[in-house]
C-alpha cells in the first residue's frame, strides 16, 4: 500500500511538471493566436502631422484596448530583424513627409518620437515578435533612426534630386527616358 502511494505521488509530480511546461508554452504562443491577422490599425494612422501625434496619447487613454490591438497588429506584420521590422511597420504609422520632421530624440527642433505612444507600441511589438524579441531598446532606436533618415528619399528628396541634377541636361534626359522606364516596369 505504501509503495503504491509513492508511485502515485511520483506520477502526480510528473504530470504537474508536464502541465507547467504546457502552461509556459501556452503563455509564449497565446499572444500570437489572440492577435487577429486581419486586425487593423486605428484610422488615425499613418500620422501626417505633429498635432495628430500629440493627440494620440489621448486617443489611447479614451479607448484602453486600442493600444493592445495596435501592438498585436504590428507584431503580426513583423520582420526578421529590427531593420526589416521598421521597414515593414513604420510606413503604416508615419507618412514619409511627416517622418522628415521627426527624429527619435527630437534633435534639430523635430518631433521627438522616443517617449511617444508610437515608440512604446513599436517597442512592445518588436518584443512580441518571435524573430525580434531579443532586440534591445538601442537596436530599436537605431533601426527607427535609419528608417526616419531614409524617409527623405522615399518622399522624393535627395536621391531624386541628385539624379535629376547630376549633370547639365539631366532633367531633359530623365523626362525623355521616363516613358521607357515605365514601359520596362510594366513588362
Amino acid at each position: 500500500m505504501g509503495r503504491r502511494l509513492v508511485n502515485l505521488q511520483s506520477d502526480v509530480n510528473r504530470m504537474s511538471r508536464s502541465i507547467q511546461r504546457i502552461e509556459h508554452f501556452m503563455e509564449l504562443i497565446l499572444p500570437y493566436f489572440n492577435a487577429s491577422m486581419t486586425s487593423e490599425l486605428p484610422s488615425v494612422f499613418p500620422i501626417q502631422d505633429g498635432e495628430k501625434l500629440q493627440n494620440l496619447d489621448q486617443l489611447f487613454a479614451r479607448e484602453p484596448g486600442v493600444f493592445e490591438r495596435m501592438v498585436k497588429t504590428l507584431a503580426n506584420i513583423g520582420g526578421d530583424t529590427s531593420d526589416d521590422f521598421m521597414r515593414r511597420v513604420m510606413p503604416r504609422l508615419l507618412q514619409n513627409e511627416f517622418a522628415n520632421r521627426c527624429s527619435v530624440f527630437g534633435r534639430n527642433d523635430k518631433f521627438k518620437l522616443k517617449n511617444t505612444i508610437i515608440f512604446k507600441g513599436v517597442f512592445a511589438a518588436v518584443k512580441m515578435n518571435i524573430n525580434t524579441k531579443d532586440c534591445t531598446e538601442k537596436d530599436i532606436e537605431r533601426a527607427m533612426r535609419k528608417w526616419i533618415t531614409n524617409s527623405r528619399d522615399r518622399a522624393g528628396g535627395s536621391r531624386f534630386m541628385t539624379k535629376k541634377n547630376s549633370y547639365p541636361g539631366a532633367t531633359q534626359d530623365c523626362n525623355r527616358l521616363q516613358p521607357e522606364i515605365e514601359k520596362s516596369n510594366a513588362e
